[in-house]
This record gives structure tokens, sequence and C-alpha cells, in this order.
């Protein structure tokens, strides 16, 4: 026999067996160990394929035929090896989409010809002692057996080779559902598939911390945030899928707004500054602040540091219900001030000159109305004086002394002759003829006054 193939094989048999040498035409028996092969087929004069029977150890395989029985020699040693065992695997789970390194430890894993997920071909595989393999697990579903096959045989299922596909993690409900934006508060998230979790989120803030209670349990200590979120569990399979089940309410935080003024009470037209403060627990507010003047809006400020400041000038006199609203944001409420009555005054120098005004006016008054009286009464005088010039220019005008009428002695005659029938001559005021400043008119015989027209006498004072 020069060579044989494979070397070992089972304790229980069973291994086909090629042997090689020479004169194995007629060939009448096959041993293994000095135990009869369990079947032979002498496929030529230098070959021969055998059955091992069961055994243990390691034997001579020796030809026998009419010439003889083939000498004993390294080249035709056959090794019985028993069937490597699995007594531990770890991890016991990875993802469904396979890629998980596990260690496998037994017995009997010299020659390791295979390692089997179930019924899938390890990924890969190391034999790294006689009791120690690493394999990269395939992809695959549900819970498989890891197997390992060598010229023993394959190792034989049992719970402690057992891994366990596992599929992205779900979340079926998270309480409390809701909590404060600046976070802090301890969710418990209820759902499958939690083992091995390496990440809890809310949206996309990682929460400040987690801890796995079980494959069905997971509890997060809610991070800071806003608005509404979904809360997610990545594993080494995957990620939770967002769902109504996961949602995470963040909810504003309660504010408060205080309200001073620069100066209080004020004057017209002086400058005023109002001060909103806005204060939360736990954070400083930002946005915006509407001051308001008893309800209608007199200005906007934007918080820095949770303060608004806000200055004006154009409030009329009187007194003035100030409040400061502040507009809120997703993280903080809104909130309104308390009224601040501002009282803007007349300032006392303006007091002072009105009162001026009041008095100076009663005394403008008094004197103009002597002022007028007096001028009548002089013009009044001048007028109708006797010793006076019967017109004199002046800068405001032209004055006429009607009783010193040119005209006057002239007409008294025509006048009194005039009377008895009813025509004459009458002064500026009455009718008859002769002076600039009547005209000539007939009257009826019933003594009515005369009617007056226009003459085509020169004016003494302008001849015209």
């Amino acid at each position: 026999m020069t060579s044989i193939a494979p070397t070992a094989g089972p304790l229980a048999g069973g291994t086909t067996v090629i042997i090689t040498g020479t004169d194995s035409s007629g060939a009448t028996a096959v041993t293994f160990g000095g135990t009869a092969a369990t079947s032979f087929t002498v496929n030529s004069a230098t070959q021969i394929t055998a059955t091992s029977p069961a055994g243990t150890g390691t034997v001579d395989v020796r030809v026998t035929t009419v010439g003889g029985t083939s000498a004993t020699s390294a080249a035709d040693q056959f090794t019985y090896v028993a069937a490597p065992t699995v007594t531990l695997i770890s991890p016991t789970s990875g993802p469904a989409a396979g890629g998980t390194t596990v260690t496998i430890t037994g017995t009997g894993f010299t020659g390791a010809t295979a390692v089997f997920f179930g019924a899938t071909v390890a990924a890969g595989f190391t034999v790294v002692n006689p009791t120690t393999i690493t394999a990269t697990s395939p992809a695959g579903t549900g819970t498989v057996d890891v197997t390992v096959t060598t010229a023993g045989g394959t190792s034989a299922a049992s719970a402690a080779d057992q891994f366990t596909y596992i599929g992205p993690p779900t979340i079926t409900s998270v309480s409390p559902a809701s909590g404060s934006s600046s976070g802090g508060t301890s969710v418990t998230i209820t759902g499958s598939n939690f083992s091995g979790a390496t990440a809890v989120k809310f949206g996309a803030a990682n929460a400040a911390s987690f801890t796995v209670v079980s494959a069905s349990s997971t509890s997060g200590r809610l991070a800071a945030g806003c608005g509404a979120v979904d809360i997610t569990v990545t594993t080494a399979s995957g990620t939770s899928t967002a769902s109504a089940s996961d949602r995470f309410t963040y909810q504003a935080i309660a504010t408060s707004v205080s309200l001073a003024s620069s100066v209080n009470p004020s004057n017209f037209g002086h400058a005023v500054t109002f001060t909103a403060t806005v204060t939360a627990p736990g954070g400083t507010p930002g946005g915006t602040v509407t001051f308001n003047d008893a309800g209608a809006a007199i200005g906007t400020a934007t918080l820095s540091n949770g303060i608004a400041a806000f200055t004006i000038s154009t409030l009329k006199s009187g007194t003035h219900s100030i409040t400061a609203v502040y507009g809120g944001n997703a993280a903080f409420a809104t909130s309104t001030s308390s009224a601040l009555s501002q009282t803007v005054n007349i300032p006392a120098d303006s007091v002072k000159l009105r009162q001026l005004q009041v008095n100076v006016t009663k005394l403008i008054a008094q004197n103009s109305g002597q002022a007028i009286s007096s001028a009548i009464d002089d013009a009044i005088g001048e007028g109708f004086a006797e010793n006076w010039t019967f017109v004199t220019p002046g800068q405001l005008g032209v004055r006429f002394n009607f009783a010193a009428d040119p005209y006057e002695d002239r007409d008294d005659q025509a006048d009194a002759k005039s009377a008895s029938d009813g025509r004459g001559r009458g002064s500026i005021f009455g009718g008859g003829a002769g002076n600039a400043y009547s005209s000539d008119a007939t009257s009826g015989g019933d003594g009515a006054r005369p009617q007056r027209h226009v003459t085509d006498r020169q004016c003494v004072c302008c001849d015209r």
C-alpha cells in the first residue's frame, strides 16, 4: 500500500477510503487493524475502494491477494477520530444579515472541514486549537444549531450550540409619553429584540443614559428637546422603525415675565424704556416680547439672555396700562406680565407756560377791548369834529370828517327849500344833491326817506 485517503474517520466507521498500491487484482480481503472492511471493490490493479468498519485509534489498512497480505507501513495508517462536540458559543445571537463573529468551544476540532449555522455553511472559520474555532455567521432567520464537521463526523445538535438570528428591534409603547423639554425624565420603552442595544435616541438626540432591562424592555433617561419626536433603539440587527407607538412629546416649559419702567411717572415727549425679563426653570428662554398699551401693540423686542427692552417717547399724557407678552417657542411656553401703570405728565414748564398764556390772553383781551372802544370813540369824535379837515390821508387809509363837508353850507338852503316838497340833500347816510357822498333822488309825497343814486360829480379827495 502506497497511500490511503482519507486517513481518518469516525469511530462508528462508514468512511469511504481509497486505497492505492500495486498488485491489487484479485484481492480477497481488506482489513482495518485486523477488522475486515465493511465492503470493498477492486477498481484496478492499483486501486481499491473500501468502507471502514467501526474502530478506535490508529490502525493499518492491509490488502490480501493470492500473492499474500500487504506489509504495514506509515502510508497505510487510518485513524479513528471521535466526532467533535460543541459545548458553548458566544455570542448566542446576531443580526439577520449575518456577519457576527462567533467563538465556538468544544472538543475534537482538529482538522475541521466545515462549520454550519443550521444548514448554511459559515461565511468563514478558523481552527484556533482542538477546542476552539472562530466562525462568521451567514445571513439567516430564527434559531439554529451551530455544528462542526471533522473527519470524525459532525457534532451533535444540542442546546449549547444554538444561535438566534435577531431582527431589528421594535417598540410597542413608551411610558410616560411626554415630559419636560429640559430633559431628565426617565422613560420605559417596551418592545422586542432589545438585547445588545447600542443606542437609544429621542429624535436626533442620544438619550442621556439608558439601560437594557431585558430583551423586551429598556429604560432611557430623556435628553433635552422640543416638540414631538420618535424614540428609536439600535442594536447590531439595526434600528427600530419609527411609528405612532414610539412617539414622545416634549412639553413647553412654563415661563414668567416681569416688567419695569426706566422712569415713572414720565414727562410728555420724554423717552421711557420698558424692560421685560423672561425666566423659566431649567433654561433661558429665547424669542421676542411684544409691548402693549391697553392691549394695543406699541413695539417688539428680541430677548437676549432672557431680557428684552423697548424705548418709546410718543406716549400721550395720562395713565397707560403697559404689559409685556412673551411669544414663547417650541421649548418655552408663552406668558404675559402683570400690567404696569405708566403715568405721563405734562412738563412743569409747559404748565407754567399755559397758565401764563391764559393770564396774558385775558390781559390782552381786556386791553384790546379797551383799545377797540377807544379807537371807536376817537373815530366818531374825529369823524364829526367841526375843526378837522374833511379828508386826511394816512398809512392805514383815508379819514373823512363829515362835519367838514365843503358842500354843507352851500346846500343848507336847498335842503330847507326842498323840505317843504319832500326833496332835499342828506348826509352820507341820506339823500340830496350837491356833495360827493350823496345822490339825487326823488320821492313820492308820502314823506318816506328819499331814495339815492350816484351822481356824476367829482370826488373832492381824488378828483375822480
